[in-house]
């Protein structure tokens, strides 16, 4: 955060959340955009509402969130219900210019069911994004739905079962790209 208020960085479109939005760049589908990526690999719900300062310093015209997945084992619906709403309700009342959307979390592979949730699970968690995302009038943008396949994540788009690999990052810029240049 230090750095980012010091050498004064301004973006049109941040993207915020754990390490898919981390590993991803936008940068390449939206060459004309000013973006800049605070995602964070591994955070969860606590880092989330902790790091809202970052993109305070950088007072975007758009945040595009996406996590939730870290943790996810051991999280309860009910704590992702309080948590989703404390950390929406701060990011809006701490940047009331900029427009938030919500991405939903994508299906997991069954090979790390074990490590995380299943996405019966990862349903209900995105079912609690998209009622806040209701309750606060954003935008509520699935992604699970673009990538899964027999409601799983396929292994060929993934590099372990959990994150995309970096050249199947189009689909989910073709599923943003009429809110980024909105």
């Amino acid at each position: 955060m230090n750095c980012i208020m010091k050498l004064g960085i301004r973006s049109d479109v941040v993207f915020y959340g754990d390490s898919h939005s981390r590993w991803s760049d936008f940068r390449q589908y939206f060459p004309d955009v000013s973006i800049c990526n605070l995602g964070c690999s591994g955070d969860n719900l606590n880092g989330f509402i902790r790091r809202i300062e970052m993109i305070q310093k950088v007072q975007p015209r758009k945040i595009f969130f996406m996590g939730g997945v870290n943790r996810s084992g051991i999280t309860s619906l009910e704590e992702y219900r309080q948590k989703y709403d404390i950390l929406f309700s701060a990011i809006l009342d701490s940047l009331p210019d900029s427009q938030l959307y919500i991405q939903s979390m994508l299906p997991l592979n069954p090979c790390v069911f074990d490590k995380y949730c299943s996405n019966d699970k990862v349903k209900q968690i995105n079912a609690i994004q998209k009622e806040l995302a209701g309750k606060y009038g954003l935008t509520y943008i699935d992604l699970y739905s673009v990538y899964a396949e027999d409601d799983i994540l396929p292994m060929d788009v993934s590099k372990d079962g959990v994150h995309l690999k970096l050249d199947d990052y189009d689909k989910w810029a073709e599923a943003i790209r009429p809110y980024v240049y909105e």
